[in-house]
This record gives structure tokens, sequence and C-alpha cells, in this order.
């Protein structure tokens, strides 16, 4: 029985180090990040469970282009149309592994990253789900 106690501690503590991990990345991506322009290239909509429409878009950084999605609860399934082609800020920020990026397109995102919400993205309020 001492065996199933240790290899259970062992698992928790293992759980406990990879919230924390998780949480830090996401603080530090939230406390240090670059600001650009993305461009939706693609929308689709998801289906009931998927936690919004699939937003697909593409942005640049030092000559490369760089492509980036998100799924969001705030917006309908069928947004696509409304939002395809259209520029949003994207935040980004450079890792060992790679890039980390979300594009802002909801007053909710823009309130995460410590920006406010343009009046020039006020014409998606409509949009959102309530």
């Amino acid at each position: 029985m001492n065996n199933t106690i240790g290899k259970t501690m062992i698992v928790v503590i293992l759980i406990i180090c990879a919230v924390l991990l998780v949480y830090e990345h996401a603080q530090q991506f939230k406390n240090d990040h670059n600001l650009t322009i993305g461009k939706v290239v693609k929308c689709d909509g998801g289906g009931k469970g998927n936690f919004g429409p699939g937003i697909y878009y593409e942005y640049y950084n030092v000559g490369k282009m760089h492509k980036g999605s998100t799924r969001n609860t705030k917006l309908p399934y069928n947004i696509g149309k409304s939002i395809l082609g259209k520029s949003f800020p994207v935040v980004y920020k450079e890792y060992w592994y790679g890039y980390a990026n979300t594009i802002l397109i909801t007053p909710e995102d823009f309130k995460a990253f410590g920006y406010s919400f343009p009046d020039s993205l006020k014409w998606v309020l409509p949009y959102m789900n309530r």
C-alpha cells in the first residue's frame, strides 16, 4: 500500500509542476510580448463543443510570415464572412521552440493583454455572443 501512495504522490507532484509551468509561461507571455497586425485568412464554423469558431490568421515578423489559429467562445460560429480578410492586432513572442501568438478581436482579448479595446473595432461588438 505504501508503494501505491508513493506513486500517487509522484504523479500529483508532477501534475502540480506542469500546471505551474504552464501558468508561468502564460503570465510571461501576457507581460512580455510584441504587437503587430495580422489578417484573418480562414474561419470555420467549428461545431458545438469546439469553444467557438476556428480563426486562422497570418502575420509578419522580420519579413517572415507566421501563421496562427485560435477559437473564441465570445464569437458566434457563423462569424466567418464578417471577419475574413480583416486585420486585427496579434500579440506574439518568440521562444526557443517557435512562436506563441494570439489574435485580439474581442474586448476580453484586449483586456487579457492589458490593452484598451480600440474604437476602430467596435463594429465587432454586435457579432459577439452575449
